[in-house]
C-alpha cells in the first residue's frame, strides 16, 4: 500500500514539474535551437521535426526586456511556408517545427499567398492575394484586431519577409535582406 503512495506521489511530481512539455514522438533534441550570433547582434537558428518535413528558421533581436523575433516555417508535405512575429521575454529554449499565428497577423503560401489574423488558433480574416488584389494595410490589420478585441502581434512586413524566404531559402532569414524593423 505504500509503495503504491510512493509511485502515486513521483507520477504527480513528474507532472507538475516545471518546463516545457516535450512530445513522446519527436523528443526535445530536435526543437532545442541552437543559436548562431550575426553581425548585427540578432541570433539565429534553424529547427527541424524527425525526417525533415517541417523546418523552421526564427531570428530574435533584443528589444527593451526581451526579444523581437521572427519565424519562418516551410511544410514539405503541405508545400507551404507561413511568417510570424512574436515578442519573447527570452530567447526561446524549445521551438515548435510547425509555424502558425495562434493570435494576431500572420502570412503565408498554400497555392497562393494570403494574410490573415487569428484568435486563439482560429482565422478571423483572411486576404488572398492574387494578381489584382493588393496586400493589407497596417490600418487594415490594425482595424480587424481592435474590431475584434484581439491583442495579438499586429502589422509587420510579413509579405515582405515572406517573399525573401520564397525566393531564397529559410536561411535567407539570417541575412541583411531580412531587418529588425521588418518584424514589427
Amino acid at each position: 500500500m505504500l509503495m503504491r503512495w510512493v509511485i502515486a506521489a513521483v507520477v504527480l511530481l513528474a507532472l507538475t514539474a516545471g518546463g516545457d512539455p516535450i512530445d513522446p514522438v519527436l523528443g526535445d533534441s530536435d526543437l532545442r535551437p541552437q543559436w548562431r550570433k550575426l553581425d548585427d547582434g540578432s541570433r539565429f537558428a534553424v529547427v527541424s521535426s524527425p525526417g525533415g518535413d517541417n523546418l523552421v528558421a526564427i531570428r530574435c533581436w533584443l528589444d527593451g526586456g526581451g526579444y523581437r523575433c521572427l519565424k519562418a516555417g516551410r511544410s514539405a508535405s503541405l508545400e507551404s511556408v507561413t511568417v510570424t512575429s512574436a515578442w519573447e521575454r527570452s530567447l526561446p529554449q524549445m521551438v515548435s517545427p510547425v509555424v502558425h499565428a495562434f493570435n494576431g497577423y500572420s502570412c503565408g503560401i498554400e497555392g497562393d499567398l494570403y494574410e490573415r489574423v487569428s484568435r486563439d488558433g482560429y482565422v478571423l480574416a483572411t486576404n488572398q492575394l492574387e494578381a489584382e488584389e493588393a496586400r493589407w494595410a497596417g490600418d487594415d490589420v490594425k482595424t480587424i484586431m481592435t474590431e475584434n478585441e484581439l491583442t495579438g502581434w499586429s502589422y509587420f512586413d510579413c509579405l515582405d519577409v515572406l517573399l525573401s524566404v520564397r525566393a531564397e531559402s529559410l536561411e535567407a532569414l539570417s541575412t541583411a535582406v531580412v531587418s529588425k524593423d521588418m518584424a514589427g
